[in-house]
């Protein structure tokens, strides 16, 4: 971060940086998570944001194992449920202004 007078940094910059320095930026988004912090705070932990437009989700791919139920001739009878394997991977797509990106565009 360069330098900047506290008093012109916004809001969001002050709690980005005070929780990175207390607890690095990854630790202190699984503490409020894991905490149940309301989603307003949540959004000034937030490590990415688009560039153009300043949104903070994106689209992504993630490869996934579903389990599903089937009858005695396979086939489908109900979903029983979806659980993740890897890390979302890009492209990364703003819904907001649909700007892709083959890496999460750092929050500055």
């Amino acid at each position: 971060m360069t330098k900047t007078k506290w008093s012109k940094t916004s809001f969001k910059e002050r709690v980005r940086i005070l929780c990175s320095l207390a607890f690095g930026m990854d630790r202190a988004v699984e503490i409020a998570q894991k905490e149940g912090y309301p989603d307003e705070m949540m959004q000034y932990l937030s490590k990415y944001e688009c560039p153009n437009c300043g949104n903070e989700s994106f689209t992504a791919h993630m490869q996934c194992y579903h389990d599903i139920l089937v009858d005695g001739h396979g086939q489908f009878m109900r979903d029983e449920g979806i659980y993740e394997s890897g890390k979302p991977y890009g492209p990364f797509t703003c819904p907001e202004c649909d700007t892709e990106y083959e890496e999460l565009p750092v929050a500055e």
